[in-house]
């Protein structure tokens, strides 16, 4: 029973202690940065408007993190992680997790979307070769 106490009062040691402003700090440029990387793609129109939203989301959530920092340690608390930056950690991980999945839906339509196009244009391409010449003199 005490051990189990100690590992719960370290585990609040551990929820007390001040996040650094350094850390801050650089959480803070870091979501600054993403968030002009991210505009500057989409100006450049090298990201589609689509995606937009959830990349602006994400940049804002950081430098959001940054400034209130006792919401990553509610959301650790909640999810009852030991520090704050290892509830950080498995949500950055989540998310990269959810993210690749929705590019994995996105990949599976498109190959199905290009084997139907295949299929459409090899059937074309047998009906012109099948196909007999018409009084035009042009093709089909």
């Amino acid at each position: 029973m005490d051990r189990l106490l100690e590992g719960d009062n370290l585990r609040e040691f551990m929820m007390a202690q001040p996040a650094s402003p350094i850390t801050r700090a650089i959480m803070l440029f870091a979501g600054a940065v993403f968030l002009s990387v991210v505009l500057t793609l989409v100006r450049r129109g090298r990201l589609s408007e689509e995606l937009t939203p959830l990349w602006v989301a994400a940049a804002l959530a950081v430098m959001v993190l940054a400034v209130w920092f006792d919401g990553v340690r509610l959301l650790a608390r909640a999810m009852g992680a030991w520090t704050a930056t290892s509830a950080l950690y498995f949500l950055s991980v989540l998310f990269l997790v959810f993210l690749c999945l929705g590019y994995a839906v996105r990949l599976s339509q498109l190959a199905s979307q290009v084997r139907a196009l295949a299929q459409e244009l090899a059937l074309l391409r047998a009906e012109r070769t099948d196909s007999p010449p018409t009084s035009e003199g042009g093709a089909r």
